[in-house]
């Protein structure tokens, strides 16, 4: 009937050999497949011909045009003899027989991966009648640059290309994948473990220990109504025994046998597995136990306490929109003005992803960018404009809340009352007041920067990890500083290092952050700027009733605008480097009309 030539005149063994899916969605009949280099082809599977091509972005070695499908070598790629030559993914393939799964619901592929890059010298190949090989290659594995220390990945990748989460372990995900109708996704790895991932969102809803390596095709299948997954585990056949984790990560050991056949049972009426017995379904995330204790312990009772004891209602007039922003006064600018030593600036803005994740595109909107002059018949860009789109809550865009975000929490759902006793009047146009356009233009004032995970000695706070006065005080004592009125104060959790090595994760759900118990300690040091990683309050945040108080008070009561989703890793680092965690922090408002939020495109200069 027909075929298809992915790779013409492939010179580095990246077979296009595995597995194909057949889909028919959005008015096509496709036939979808992935080879070693991590490209996600679709064709028409009647007639052959070239629909889409979709990269994972790890691959170095040519460029698609994804409009024709034609393949071009990269400058340098082609290998020459004798010439040493550096290449993404190894000839190991980031994918390989391990089969991906597509989900109907989803619209995605589930896709075990192994990221990795190779060294590698090319000799003659000695011509022999019936015999062929590569000849004699010197060749050297290497972590991937965008994953150092970590091998696996398993990503979920829309049929349009969109990523919707990875999710990251240090050996490679080494069996097919399998998703099931009630929403579960499930792999094992290398190193001995087999999981079960929630497709929506990627989280890891329960894992479980195999005597060696899980490998082969999981399956499913029910009994009497009752639902079984069945996984091979083995150390025999490609489990990568004399590749990449032997070589790579000699510090994981598996038992040389153990061959087995492991059957775990579904619960009844539950999405989450369990070996050999029932166990719950898997549920919403505590609060970190520490929260519960007498001395952190924040009530109801005591929250809407703070909100008359805390508020900043009428400090600044009746009329005021601009809240804890006025304490940026012009004196404080100028002694901010007067820590600039160096001459250098890093930037704390962080765009949002183009690629849908568990932590991005969630905000009813599209991330998108495209190039606005296109002739309609040839698609050839005619000129160099573009326009771009994005949420401005978007979970990974550093963006400042406007204070209309937030109403007087105790006051809900009859009476939407915001800061300075306005109401909450909202339109499609946006707010009526306090609105992003009403609280200034620009700022210049002395930022402090709080690095959590340099004081605990560690890359990143776990998730669910809260942060007391103690801890804020025990910084101060460390960094040489004293948080003190107008100040903007940048909290550092580690959230993107450890997004950068793990992947994302839904951030909304679990993340470090404030305690509630340190709103009195904010309010005491007159803090004119709040900035976190993710938001600022510890999630969960282990105060019934109040799932974000740092929220509820800071922005409604106290009038302190919030920064979600700061970007604060190159400020860590050259604060580090000079010992200097106080600096100039200037910003302006992108005034627009009626907005609940404005893009931080900050500055932070030493």
């Amino acid at each position: 009937m027909w075929y298809y030539q992915h790779i013409p005149g492939e010179s580095h063994d990246m077979d296009e050999v595995f597995e194909n899916i057949l889909v028919d969605a959005g008015g096509r009949q496709s036939l979808f497949k992935m080879g070693k280099i991590g490209v996600l082809w679709e064709l028409d599977r009647r007639t052959g011909r070239f629909l889409s091509a979709s990269d994972l972005g790890y691959q170095t070695l040519l460029d698609i045009d994804r409009r024709t499908g034609k393949v071009t070598y990269r400058q340098g790629m082609i290998p020459q003899m004798d010439v040493e030559l550096q290449w993404c993914p190894s000839t190991a393939g980031f994918k390989s027989w391990r089969a991906m799964a597509y989900h109907p619901q989803t619209q995605a592929f589930y896709i075990p991966l192994s990221l990795h890059c190779e060294r590698g010298t090319f000799r003659p190949v000695e011509f022999v009648e019936g015999r062929g090989g590569t000849g004699p290659v010197r060749r050297i594995n290497q972590f991937h640059p965008q994953s150092p220390g970590q091998l696996g990945e398993f990503v979920a990748m829309g049929r349009d290309g969109r990523i919707l989460w990875r999710q990251r372990v240090r050996t490679p995900y080494n069996t097919a994948a399998l998703t099931t109708a009630g929403g579960l996704a499930f792999v094992g790895d290398w190193d001995r473990n087999v999981y079960a991932y929630d497709v929506q969102t990627g989280a890891r809803l329960w894992q479980a220990r195999t005597p060696t390596s899980v490998q082969g095709f999981p399956i499913t299948y029910a009994v009497n109504g009752r639902q079984f997954v069945a996984v091979p585990s083995g150390s025999g056949g490609g489990s990568w025994t004399s590749l990449l984790p032997v070589e790579l990560t000699p510090d994981v050991k598996r038992p040389g046998g153990g061959n087995a056949i492991l059957v775990f049972a579904l619960p009844e009426r539950s999405s989450s597995p369990a070996a050999s017995a029932q166990v719950p379904p898997a549920a919403p995330p505590q609060a970190h136990s520490s929260t519960q204790l007498a001395v952190h312990r924040v009530t109801p009772d005591q929250m809407v306490r703070w909100e008359k004891e805390l508020s900043n209602w009428g400090r600044w007039g009746p009329t005021d929109q601009r809240g804890t922003l006025n304490l940026i006064t012009s004196e404080k600018t100028k002694a901010a003005l007067r820590l600039v030593t160096e001459g250098l600036s890093v930037s704390l803005h962080r765009y949002p992803d183009l690629e849908r994740a568990v932590d991005a595109g969630n905000m009813n909107a599209e991330t998108k960018h495209w190039m606005t002059n296109v002739d309609p018949q040839t698609g050839r860009v005619r000129s160099a404009l573009d326009a771009i789109s994005f949420a401005t809550h978007d979970g990974t865009n550093t963006h400042m809340d406007a204070l209309c975000h937030y109403a007087v929490q105790s006051l809900l759902p009859g009476k939407a009352l915001i800061y300075n006793g306005y109401p909450q009047n909202l339109d499609e146009r946006g707010c009526k007041d306090l609105a992003v356009d009403r609280m200034g233009s620009a700022y210049v004032t002395r930022g402090i920067l709080i690095d959590m995970p340099l004081l605990k000695g560690v890359e990143w706070l776990e998730a669910r990890t809260p942060i007391y006065v103690a801890d804020l005080e025990a910084w101060e004592t460390f960094a040489g500083v004293r948080i003190g009125s107008g100040d903007a104060v940048l909290l550092r959790t580690g959230r993107w290092a450890r997004r950068a090595k793990t992947g994302p994760w839904n951030a909304a759900r679990e993340i470090p952050g404030l305690h509630a118990s340190v709103l009195p300690w904010l309010k005491q040091r007159d803090v004119a700027l709040l900035g976190a990683e993710g938001v600022a309050d510890v999630q969960p945040s282990g105060v019934d009733g109040w799932p974000r108080p740092i929220h509820d008070i800071a922005i409604p009561i106290m009038g302190m605008p919030l920064v979600d989703n700061g970007y604060f890793e190159d400020l860590a680092r050259e604060a580090a480097r000079l010992k200097r965690w106080a600096f100039t922090v200037s910003w302006t408002v992108m005034r627009i009309p009626g907005g609940t939020a404005s893009p931080f495109t900050a500055l932070a200069t030493f």
